[in-house]
């Protein structure tokens, strides 16, 4: 069965917003550049850094249950990048795993609070993440890449159900 579309829409939609909020003014030591509804290769979104590209569904388990209700739990896949630009230009290469991990951090703590994007959800949470070493330039200048599992649970009662 495919997901239900209504309130997976608004989920998605308030967690770009919500993502959007990583700033400085918000007690993160960086604020995000770029938050997009795709996930896109390192090289394609140079000069948008940090970016965080939300991907669509990765799989989904629905239960129509009665009156009309369908349950359902969503793993989706997010995709980030950081260079040492968000450090100041201070961080070393050595130091990127760093740079990554407070970046995750501020990501995950991000996500975590906001564990029902508009009361459209029931529950959401950034399970695992994965890192790796990056791209190193010849000019020093490096990018660290990571992606993160969110798993979204909710239930539609809408009638509506698409792809």
């Amino acid at each position: 069965m495919a997901v239900p579309t209504s309130d997976f829409e608004a989920i998605v939609a308030d967690e770009k917003t919500w993502l959007e909020g990583i700033t400085v003014a918000n007690g993160y030591f960086v604020a995000v550049n770029t938050v997009e509804r795709e996930v896109q290769n390192f090289d394609n979104v140079r000069g948008k850094y940090p970016y965080i590209g939300i991907a669509e569904c990765v799989q989904a388990e629905v239960e129509e249950l009665p009156s009309d209700v369908t349950h359902v739990r969503v793993q989706q896949q997010i995709v980030t990048y950081i260079t040492q630009a968000a450090s100041g230009d201070v961080a070393a290469p050595a130091d990127g795993n760093k740079v990554l991990n407070a970046w995750l951090e501020a990501i995950r703590h991000r996500l975590n609070g906001r564990r029902t994007f508009g009361g459209f959800a029931i529950d959401a949470r950034v399970a695992t993440w994965q890192t790796n070493q990056g791209q190193h330039f010849d000019d020093g200048s490096w990018v660290r890449a990571a992606s993160l599992d969110v798993y979204i649970e909710y239930e539609d009662t809408r009638s509506d159900q698409g792809a």
